[in-house]
């Protein structure tokens, strides 16, 4: 049972050859063998001229004064410069086009082909031609042994050094060093095979930052035709296994065309005792699809592993197959075959994500959820000086905030404890139980290692790569890049005082409920402004401040902030519940607040969010506020309200989060309940209800904004209402960092430009709907 997880995990890229793999050879020994005998030469050539001409050679020229030299010397010395001449410019041809093709071998993109084939072919001219000067230039070549001939006027000659005097004297150095040069670059790759033999390393090779030794089965490449929709359709193979029997297939028989002799084989295996016991065990966090919302699982019709294996299924909305990431160069390489492949990609972390971006039909998912290194590191640049955490793309929020109070020091998480901090949370921006006081996570992120759409990694910061960082900073997850890692501020650690309160709209008339609730909406401002982060709800049943976070105030200053509020209950003598818990620093707090949600998170909900601002909340625009919620809980959702001050007075923050944020008083969220039991068409009755449940709010404060991480999937002003003024930047950014747009969501930067066809394929819309703005003309 111990591996019971292990083996309910989709495999990641297991790939095996059908021909038998050549015998093993060692060549280390041969190549010892000629570099020690090229080092040889090499010190000897350089002993013997030091010898001859010393250290400055400039004293001696070329070994004998000019004038010393009889006409037989100088006719010598000219045919043999003639000669090394020609040798010299037919040497540089064969280096230049041999590093051209080791490129090509690395990397074989139509645009790299191409330009390494005019570069090989300029350098075949350009060389040769020089040779054919030479030897063409007097003729016989046997005038340089003192016989009669014929040559080029003088003036040629003059000409062509007045035309070339500019670049004459570079090229004089450079000539000769250029191919000393080359051929010491050309030996460095026999490096590894030397390192090999005297200190046994199996398979020494470059790879990434974090990457294990393994050899790539694929070349690289990239997309070759956007006009065609991505491919899945060709048949697999199973592995078998004599020790038990495998699950009974459901999914349809599909797999992803691999290279030439390259078949991925993957299965899961488990007994039914097995697969009892895991259906109590397995945390949906711990599989390599969403947990988050059954409705893009269901919507594709996906089989559940649990399920009666009477049922009938498929593989429906789940990717095909998911690469279990381990280092840079697994998230490198996956990205890189599915660009090559045109294969539907998916990025997916914890996977708690409501907008279907961690999961696709007939995809390549990678799973980063493994990527759980933390480290406390000193972070200083102009903008921050101090402590920071670099934290894996897969670590979860209680694993960074426990890690961070061993340290003494509080990083800004979200309150569910098992959502992954590095990934989707901090690049939608990311709000948390602190961000009144600290902001959102992503004005928190000082560092990002990403592996870009071209499969390169890079390191995005405030001083390098800067508009990578800031579209990553809020600008949205899953669009410009896979993130590896996340290096956040990390604040000294402050006790925290947690609030509560609640009471029932029972005994009250209806005009005294509201006008309680609006008491406390009349309070809020200075909650927040002193850091407070109240979560609460209410409905017409009553009203419920299920956590008020203070970081950094006693429970003394808290019932201050509360006192107005109070006072209005106490003269309405309302009924209420009040509890004021200090706790002594953020981790014992974030303890307590995550506690109903330790056994998974709200992933059978469908629904949306919308921003309320602060001038949106005086007068009787509360009341609107207060009835709208009570139409929208009336027909079947339920709803949250979270208060925040996202002012960036006073704080050196550059990012793409939406302009909203810093305006809104009140996020609110709603959720609609799904069940799996309606199928497809009742998951579509859900989503046409939740875009009118989300524009009654939108009408409160339009063009306010939303949270994109948690907003109406089907939100026809999407770009707008997601990103606001950003967008046209940020799809200017996504264009250069993933030029092929491998990287997809139906609400992500650029979604609009595919479009998903009944069996999950993506292909180019034919209409583009984006708003033409900036360099967007140039492709309308």
């Amino acid at each position: 049972m111990d591996n019971l997880l292990e083996m309910l995990k989709i495999s990641s890229s297991l790939l095996v050859r059908d021909e038998p793999l050549p015998p093993d050879e060692d060549v280390g020994p041969i190549s010892f063998a000629i570099t020690l005998v090229l080092s040889f030469f090499l010190v000897t050539t350089t002993a013997l001229r030091l010898f001859a001409f010393g250290i400055k050679q400039w004293q001696h020229g070329n070994g004998r004064h000019r004038v010393y030299l009889t006409d037989h010397n100088y006719t010598m010395i000219n045919m043999y410069g003639w000669w090394g001449q020609i040798f010299l410019f037919v040497s540089v041809v064969f280096l230049k086009v041999s590093i051209c093709l080791l490129l090509l071998r690395i990397k074989d993109t139509k645009t790299l082909k191409t330009l390494l084939s005019v570069l090989m072919a300029g350098v075949v001219i350009t060389n040769f031609g020089v040779v054919i000067i030479l030897i063409a230039e007097c003729q016989p070549v046997g005038f340089w042994r003192g016989k009669s001939a014929k040559c080029w006027p003088t003036q040629i000659r003059i000409y062509f050094i007045y035309a070339t005097i500019g670049a004459y004297c570079i090229a004089g150095i450079w000539s000769n060093l250029e191919l000393f040069l080359g051929i010491i670059a050309a030996n460095l790759a026999l490096s590894p095979s030397i390192y090999s033999h005297f200190f046994g390393s199996g398979n020494a090779q470059r790879t990434l930052p974090g990457s294990t030794d393994r050899s790539n089965p694929t070349e690289s490449g990239y997309l070759t035709s956007k006009l065609r929709c991505d491919r899945f359709e060709v048949p697999s193979t199973m592995i078998r296994s004599p020790r038990r029997r495998g699950s009974e297939t459901r999914s349809q028989n599909s797999d992803i065309p691999l290279e030439p002799g390259i078949q991925k084989k993957t299965e899961f295996w488990w007994t039914e005792d097995e697969a009892d016991e895991g259906r109590q065990r397995l945390s949906p966090l711990e599989t390599s699809h969403s947990p988050m919302s059954s409705f893009w699982a269901t919507m594709g019709e996906s089989c559940d592993p649990f399920a009666d294996r009477s049922t009938s299924c498929g593989l429906g909305g789940y990717p095909q197959y998911v690469v279990n990431v381990s280092s840079a160069d697994d998230a490198s390489q996956a990205v890189r075959f599915a660009s090559e492949k045109n294969i539907r990609f998916v990025i997916r972390n914890t996977g708690h994500d409501y907008l279907g971006k961690s999961t696709g039909a007939g995809s390549l998912a990678v799973w980063m959820h493994h990527l759980r290194s933390l480290e406390v590191v000193d972070w200083e640049d102009k903008h921050y000086v101090g402590k920071a955490i670099k934290m894996g793309a897969g670590v979860l929020g209680h694993e960074a905030v426990n890690f961070a109070t061993k340290h003494d020091l509080l990083v800004v998480s979200g309150n569910g404890p098992t959502v992954g901090i590095a990934g989707g949370y901090t690049l939608g921006g990311g709000h948390s139980s602190l961000s009144s006081k600290y902001g959102l996570s992503a004005d928190r992120a000082l560092e990002y290692e990403v592996i870009d759409g071209k499969g390169e990694y890079l390191v995005a910061n405030r001083e390098k790569n800067q508009d990578l960082y800031w579209a990553l900073s809020g600008g949205g997850g899953g669009s410009y890049g896979v993130v590896l890692s996340t290096t956040v501020k990390a604040d000294p650690e402050v006790f925290v005082t947690l609030g509560t309160l609640k009471f029932s709209a029972k005994g009250l008339m209806e005009d005294d409920f509201i006008g309680a609730i609006e008491a406390f909406h009349l309070t809020l401002p200075a909650l927040v402004a002193a850091g407070c982060q109240p979560l609460y709800s209410f409905g017409r049943h009553g009203f419920d401040i299920m956590a008020l976070s203070a970081p950094d105030l006693t429970p003394a200053q808290v019932d201050s902030l509360l006192e107005p509020f109070l006072a209005h209950l106490d003269n309405l003598s309302v009924d209420y519940e009040k509890n004021i818990i200090p706790f002594p620093n953020y981790g014992e707090f974030f303890k307590a607040i995550s506690q109903a949600q330790s056994k998974g998170v709200a992933n059978a909900v469908y629904g949306g969010s919308w921003f309320i601002p602060r001038n949106r909340m005086v007068g009787k625009r509360s009341r609107a506020l207060i009835e709208e919620s009570f139409r929208l809980q009336d027909q079947g959702a339920m709803q949250l309200f979270m208060g925040f001050n996202l002012s960036t007075a006073g704080r050196d923050i550059d990012n793409s989060v939406h302009g909203g944020w810093r305006e809104m008083l009140i996020d609110t969220v709603f959720m609609i309940p799904t069940s799996n039991d309606g199928g497809a068409e009742a998951m579509e009755v859900i989503s046409r209800k939740a875009t009118k449940l989300a524009s009654g709010l939108q009408r409160l404060a339009p063009h306010a904004g939303t949270y994109a991480s948690e907003a109406d999937p089907n939100d026809p002003d999407w770009k707008q209402n997601f990103y606001g003024e950003n967008y046209g930047r940020l799809l200017d950014i996504k264009r250069k960092y993933d030029p092929d747009h491998v990287f997809y969501g139906s609400t992500a930067v650029g979604g609009d430009l595919w479009s998903p066809k009944s069996d999950g394929r993506l292909c180019q819309s034919s209409e583009s709907t984006h708003t033409a703005t900036g360099s967007e003309r140039d492709e309308l």
